[in-house]
């Protein structure tokens, strides 16, 4: 009977740790699902505008390739972290379902304590719709149990990295200064655009 607590144990903490993931992995997704094709206009709109601005200051002190791309470069940084961005948040759609089929393949669990847990998940996301950062600091701390695992277990702790990254606070205000930085490019560029017609 002794010998059995341990893996019982153990079984309970990875229902535990499995809800805790999938928690945090349903508001990364559902992050996710508003955000990805704003995110993917802005970057687009940010390199675009990045781009135009770069040239319209070439040619304006009439500079060579060189120059172009000096202007290039600082200017198109909002568009690279939109893309950044946007790479995540597509990564992060269907994320709890994958971590569900990587929790099922690693750890061996059985579908009905799985089905249970996702059953447990979605009674707790029912009435949520962020986690709380207090939930995001116990996931963490019960992450670093498991990071020396091999393979798929691995590979599940890359998706759960993934949703930490967009469901930490830090994510959205670098993701939103990035996104007023391209409005604020898309804007200058439109008003030189509309000086050089003129």
């Amino acid at each position: 009977m002794n010998e059995l607590t341990p893996e019982i144990d153990l079984q309970v903490r990875q229902r535990e740790v499995l809800q805790l993931v999938l928690s945090v992995a349903g508001g990364a997704e559902s992050i996710a699902l508003h955000l990805t094709v704003p995110v993917r206009i802005l970057a687009l709109t940010a390199l675009a505008a990045a781009a135009w601005l770069a040239y319209w200051s070439a040619t304006l002190i009439e500079v060579g390739a060189t120059w172009f791309a000096a202007f290039l470069l600082p200017l198109s940084l909002p568009a690279v972290m939109l893309g950044l961005s946007y790479w995540l948040l597509r990564r992060a759609v269907g994320l709890p379902r994958r971590i569900v089929e990587l929790a099922e393949s690693a750890y061996g669990m059985g579908h009905a304590a799985v089905s249970e847990t996702v059953a447990g998940y979605t009674a707790v996301r029912s009435g949520e719709g962020r986690p709380k950062l207090r939930e995001l600091w116990r996931l963490g701390r019960a992450l670093r149990q498991l990071r020396k695992v091999p393979g798929e277990a691995a590979e599940l702790l890359g998706a759960v990295g993934r949703a930490l990254a967009i469901a930490n606070p830090l994510f959205m205000t670098l993701t939103s200064i990035a996104a007023i930085a391209a409005l604020a490019l898309a804007a200058v560029a439109f008003a030189t655009a509309a000086v050089r017609v003129l």
